[in-house]
């Protein structure tokens, strides 16, 4: 009978290394495989042929240690050129020594350094010899730094002084994030912010997140208002109630303010206009029915619920009917206010 795996010796060792995502990336790479275990501070591979547990432990002071070098012995010359052209052809360099006579044995083998200097010895057994031979450990090869590959957030922008776009180019869930910077003092428009809202809520894919700045007013600004200065090129300043009634309307769930600032910046024909950064997402599935507002009030910091929605206290969120029906149902109805829409609350952020 086999033994099972679990019981097979294997020999194990760990390594210092000095940026454990460049070495698993490396590890990965060169043992055709992933980690067991991949954790911010520790990572283990697991090999069936041969028999070996590595593991890698972050060190920033490592720079190989006391480590001479480690090697594996590979059955035959198909798989040592297999290891040695995955390696190659993702940009790493390798040192090949061909029936090359060292350690009492004559070996065919290349040489590789992983990120952190250490050396690795892959090599066919050929024949066991007599004498020591003359090969032995080479200078240790540059090693081939593969970083790992970031995440890319693609983001849409629009800045004050660009008139907003009847329609974004872009097709449907193309961004990660869309950021508006003063747009909607670009327009006195409400219909137009309204429609812009829209575009930009179509090309944020499922998940995204939107981002907002700008000035808003207490209250509608009188006729023929003048901002003061540099100020006076703005067109618009809608109230913050305006603002989030047309992200909402737009599908956006989870509104909340980064910013509102208690002081304002200017009062004009009494007026106050106040700077304001505010977040929301697109929900990974359409919103249902007519949309209202719930806002958590506590104790906690956030929850969620059944559906994915997540309630940070005192901020926003669009719900649709089903949604409404489960809170004001619920045992935690009294922790929640459901204003009739986004234009009877204010932001409690302040700034």
């Amino acid at each position: 009978m086999q033994p099972s795996s679990a019981k097979i010796p294997k020999f194990h060792f760990g390594l210092n290394v000095t940026d454990l995502e460049r070495s698993v990336t490396f590890y990965r790479l060169l043992f055709g495989l992933e980690p067991a275990k991949h954790l911010p501070d520790y990572a283990k591979f697991e090999i069936a042929e041969p028999p070996l547990v590595m593991s890698l432990l972050p060190n920033p002071q490592s720079r190989g240690g006391t480590l001479n070098h480690l090697g594996f012995r590979l059955p035959g010359s198909t798989v040592l050129v297999d290891v040695q052209r995955r390696l190659e052809e993702a940009g790493v360099s390798t040192h090949r020594e061909e029936g090359v006579e060292c350690c009492y044995a004559k070996q065919t083998k290349f040489w590789v350094s992983d990120p952190d200097r250490n050396m690795w010895e892959m090599y066919v057994l050929e024949d066991d010899l007599g004498h020591k031979g003359a090969g032995s450990v080479p200078v240790p090869i540059e090693p081939h730094v593969i970083e790992p590959e970031a995440p890319i957030v693609s983001a849409w922008e629009h800045r004050f002084g660009t008139a907003l776009p009847e329609r974004i180019a872009q097709g449907v869930g193309t961004f990660d994030e869309v950021r508006w910077e003063g747009s909607w003092s670009q327009t006195g428009d409400l219909d137009a912010i309204r429609r812009f809202a829209s575009e930009s809520f179509r090309v944020l894919r499922a998940g995204g997140t939107f981002r907002g700045h700008g000035l808003v007013a207490s209250a509608t600004l009188p006729a023929g208002s003048t901002l003061p200065g540099p100020a006076a090129v703005v067109k618009n300043v809608p109230t913050e109630e305006e603002i989030f009634a047309a992200l909402t309307a737009a599908g956006f769930a989870n509104l909340g303010c980064d910013k509102l600032a208690n002081t304002p910046c200017f009062v004009v024909n009494g007026v106050e206009l106040r700077e304001l950064r505010i977040h929301a997402w697109k929900p990974e599935r359409p919103l249902l029915g007519e949309q209202r507002v719930a806002i958590y009030k506590g104790p906690f910091a956030e929850i969620e619920d059944d559906f994915g929605n997540i309630y940070r206290c005192g901020e926003r969120v669009a719900i649709d009917a089903r949604t409404l029906a489960l809170l004001t149902q619920g045992p935690l109805a009294s922790h929640f206010a459901f204003p009739a829409s986004p234009a009877s609350m204010t932001c409690c952020a302040g700034g």
